[in-house]
Order: C-alpha cells, then sequence, then structure tokens
C-alpha cells in the first residue's frame, strides 16, 4: 500500500479532513473529555508530529500545529 501525501490530496479533501477534526475537537471539549479511549491508543509524540506534517503546504502546517497545541 502506497502512502498519500498532502500533494496527492486536493484542497476539498484536506479541507473536509480539517472541518472533521476541528468538529471532533469541538464535540469532545463541549462533553469535557479531552482524550477518549480510542484516540489514547494512537497518541504519538512532537517530532512524530512534525515527521507527518513537516512537508505539507503552510495553509494546513499552521492548522495541525495550532490543533496539536491546543
Amino acid at each position: 500500500m502506497s502512502e498519500r501525501g498532502p500533494k496527492d490530496i486536493d484542497t476539498g479533501e484536506r479541507m473536509a479532513g480539517l472541518a472533521s477534526a476541528t468538529a471532533d475537537a469541538a464535540t469532545h471539549k463541549v462533553r469535557g473529555a479531552h482524550e477518549t479511549e480510542e484516540g489514547a491508543r494512537h497518541t504519538v509524540g512532537p517530532a512524530q508530529v512534525e515527521a507527518v506534517i513537516g512537508t505539507w503546504p503552510t495553509a494546513p502546517k499552521m492548522a495541525a500545529r495550532q490543533m496539536v497545541e491546543q
């Protein structure tokens, strides 16, 4: 299986993913749950996050960094 990079995904698909992630984060915040058991199983460190988003275009990279910082 080949991995897709950010340049292989069109803007609409990237924005849909960002909107979905933002909605999920807002839902967890409203419920008072910052982590779910499922999410906790998939926690990664800052170096791994940067390795993934480091080659993304500026706008989605900055949005991803802001979400990680929150």
